[in-house]
């Protein structure tokens, strides 16, 4: 019996991947990107006025779809809704991570 021992040093070897994934459903361990896939609406707000005091600072006057009134200032939440800012004639807010704008009408 003879026995041959060959000892590889410094040496690598690479093989190809020889993996194929075929399947007829989604591969578990890729990664999917989800932007844009929903999209969201603005809030049905109308802006009825901007109220501004001597100090400068404003204040703004919104109602919503169902005909209740809001007296906001920037930095103010309703519910999802935050006001960002308070224009001449806008108001700015941050609806679900997406800015939207309110005008009057």
């Amino acid at each position: 019996m003879i026995v041959i021992l060959i000892f590889f040093s410094q040496c690598s070897i690479q093989f190809p991947d020889t993996f194929k994934y075929k399947a007829d459903f989604r591969d578990p361990f890729k990664i999917y990107s989800v932007k844009n896939v929903i999209k969201i609406k603005p809030p049905e707000f109308k802006l009825k006025g901007i109220l501004s005091s001597s100090q400068g600072k404003k204040s703004a006057v919104i109602q919503d779809k169902k005909g209740n009134f809001y007296r906001v200032k920037e930095g103010d939440k309703i519910g999802n809704i935050k006001i960002l800012k308070i224009k001449k004639d806008t108001v700015i807010i941050l609806y679900y991570g997406k800015k939207f704008k309110i005008f009057r009408k």
